[in-house]
């Protein structure tokens, strides 16, 4: 189970006790295994005069064979016994390297890589005493041809619907207000599963003027890739798997930085451990320390690039959040407070409305501080990308709105000449 080959493999006249009509094949399965599970051969099959290519070399009714792929024109569809592939079939390549089709649907997916790991899922749970497995990835360094690795190593995942991060900001006038990331929603950039983080930063007298954008980054192999706005493509901007004296390019605009790893040190956090990279650059722009899993200490993105010295400098983590726990935090900062602060109940005498919980499991209701005066208010309910998904009327002072339906991520509600801010888990 969870194996694969892409060498070239030929049979002799004898293998193994096999005539070369029966085509013997070691990398995928042996002899009388009973159950042969998310595998894929991509290699070049040469030999065996009937049964060129075949996925197996022999079975019978007592075996399972299922979730099998392989190359086109280089694999066999059946078995040298005459049996089908349960729920198996050929991929071919695609116009991205590390990308291959399969020929039909599994697990509800035409991508090779994703019923993979989705096989790999179905293992999991047919054999829990095994723990948790490891995932197939992405070769996107084409170490392995382009094609799938299932390699043994465990991922760095983040971040999860609802992780935030807030940073400190020291403005050009000495005042200290805040940058606040959030992984917001998902989405999809040249075929890559992408997750949308919001950015705001907090300028000068707090909540007199803020910035806001969308970043997009996405994560393969230990390596988060942040989207490039001005070269429209990925760059490399965390490889949590680097060691010393390992480097990587980060693209920024029309700019590069080339990061050094100069030191790896590993630490426990609230019984969770942790690995350390200290990283340097010739300009110095992303000096500082890299936790892997959380970030970036000194600022998640290369801000002093992106800001250009505009007075402005993102100067320090403060805390971290994973689905409304205090994961990770720096100094003595409190970030219940903090937390309170962004996702609490909007309370404000002179808005018009507030709305809680925030974050919502499905219901969420609009609090009216004067409903007598807005008998005729509407209420409409947008994504990220200014969609209109939900409208309707505000008939009560404490309406509730069932937005179950809505995906888990973020969500604008307006009523009036007010927005609010709300998430669905």
């Amino acid at each position: 189970m969870n194996v694969f080959n892409i060498g070239r493999i030929s049979a002799d006249e004898d293998v193994a006790g096999i005539t070369s009509n029966k085509f013997y094949y070691e990398p995928i399965c042996e002899v009388n295994i009973n159950l042969i599970k998310n595998t894929y051969n991509a290699g070049e099959l040469v030999g065996g005069q009937r049964t060129r290519g075949s996925i197996i070399n022999w079975h019978d009714l007592n075996d399972t064979i299922v979730d099998s792929y392989w190359l086109y024109n280089e694999a066999y569809t059946g078995s040298p016994a005459g049996l089908p592939l349960l729920e198996s079939c050929a991929f071919n390549a695609t116009d991205l390297p590390t990308q291959w089709e399969l020929d039909s649907v599994r697990y509800g997916t035409y991508d090779l890589l994703t019923a993979l790991n989705a096989g790999a899922y179905a293992i999991e749970t047919m054999y829990p005493e095994a723990g948790v497995m490891n995932r197939w990835r992405e070769d996107v360094d084409m170490q392995n041809g382009g094609f799938p690795i299932f390699d043994g190593q465990q991922d760095t995942l983040y971040p999860l619907i609802g992780t935030d991060w807030y940073y400190e900001i020291e403005n050009e006038n000495g005042s200290i207000t805040y940058q606040h990331l959030e992984y917001a929603s998902d989405t999809t950039i040249n075929h890559k599963d992408v997750k949308i983080i919001i950015r705001t930063n907090t300028l000068y007298d707090k909540d007199a003027h803020q910035e806001v954008t969308h970043e997009y980054v996405y994560q393969t192999n230990n390596r988060v890739y942040w989207w490039n706005k001005d070269l429209q493509e990925f760059t490399l901007l965390y490889d949590f798997g680097a060691e010393v004296g390992d480097n990587w390019v980060v693209k920024v605009g029309t700019e590069s930085i080339t990061m050094h790893v100069d030191s790896v040190s590993e630490f426990v956090y609230n019984e969770s451990p942790y690995k350390s990279m200290t990283v340097s650059d010739e300009a110095g722009v992303f000096n500082g320390t890299i936790v892997c899993a959380v970030g970036h200490l000194s600022s998640f993105f290369p801000e002093r690039l992106m800001r250009h010295g505009d007075g402005v400098r993102v100067d320090g983590l403060r805390c971290y959040w994973m689905e409304d726990e205090l994961v990770f935090k720096i100094g003595e900062e409190d970030c219940d407070a903090i937390y309170e602060e962004l996702h609490g109940v909007e309370k404000n005498t002179e808005n018009q409305f507030n709305v809680y919980p925030n974050p919502t499991h499905g219901v969420l209701v609009v609090e009216t501080q004067s409903f007598a005066s807005l008998p005729d208010q509407t209420y409409r309910i947008t994504n990220l990308m200014g969609q209109t998904l939900l409208t309707g009327n505000i008939t009560a002072e404490r309406q509730r709105i069932d937005v179950s339906a809505l995906p888990a991520g973020m969500y604008f509600i307006s009523v009036g000449e007010e927005t609010r801010k709300f998430v669905v888990r």
